[in-house]
């Protein structure tokens, strides 16, 4: 993240020697880049405790509904199981997340089979925790499946804690049945950032400035299959350290 006119951005790079160290305060740093690319973020955060009552409520609210006559039923245009659960969604879009929030979202299925069913998942990871509710969903009923994220539990391939565009998917076992159940996958993306807002106003005038000699290179006309690149030099201006949490090019 850097501090640009008084704005904080996330920078991507294509060459990066410098990721997860720091940039001094008043040095000089060059590198290649085939691409810059500035968005500016906005970021909230969850409370805790009304991330348990959200839980709290969505399972009630699955339990009232289960038996309850007259519901207006919703396409469900994907499928798990062979065809045995209808799902409303296979994706759990989760946008931008501050770092140390918590992340919940719902996820709406019916059993369209004869028999119960009941999910579980496979290799689910620390970060994530799933609840069903109910736990065993009779047939021709809907159910929930209740989505819990929190990002400062996942960790990137290196170990390290996982920054900016993220993707991931688990699988879902229907009825213990493992022979398919890479078919029926449950897929999440989001943008994990920090939450500037908090910031005091000594924090802000001490944070880092980056600046750049140019912001802007024209490529002009390439042949098809050559390789162009280019030196961008940035300095930081700040006061504090300027930390690169992740690079990524686009």
């Amino acid at each position: 993240m850097i501090c640009v006119g008084g704005f904080f951005y996330r920078v991507a790079f294509y060459n990066q020697p410098f990721v997860n160290n720091m940039i001094k305060s008043g040095k000089k740093l060059t590198f290649e880049i085939l691409l810059i690319n500035f968005e500016c973020y906005i970021n909230h955060i969850m409370n805790k405790l009304f991330s348990i009552l959200f839980i709290s409520l969505v399972l009630s609210y699955a339990a009232i509904s289960q038996d309850k006559p007259g519901n207006t039923q919703p396409d469900y245009p994907f499928q798990w199981g062979n065809g045995a659960v209808k799902v409303l969604k296979n994706t759990v879009s989760m946008g931008n997340i501050d770092i140390n929030s918590v992340r919940i979202d719902t996820v709406k299925i019916k059993n369209v089979s004869k028999t119960k069913i009941k999910l579980t998942y496979k290799d689910l990871p620390a970060y994530l925790k799933l609840v069903n509710a109910p736990a065993t969903l009779k047939p021709g009923k809907e159910g929930i499946i209740v989505t819990t994220y929190t990002p400062k539990l996942h960790k990137n391939k290196e170990g390290m804690q996982q920054w900016g565009s993220t993707t991931f998917s688990v699988f879902v076992v229907v009825n213990g049945d493992t022979t398919t159940y890479k078919q029926n996958a449950l897929n999440f993306n989001c943008s994990l950032d920090e939450d500037f807002t908090k910031y005091t106003k000594k924090q802000l005038e001490e944070a880092p400035i980056v600046k750049f000699d140019t912001l802007v290179y024209d490529f002009g006309s390439v042949e098809q299959g050559a390789k162009i690149t280019y030196d961008f030099t940035f300095k930081n201006l700040g006061r504090n350290d300027l930390e690169i949490r992740r690079v990524k090019g686009s």
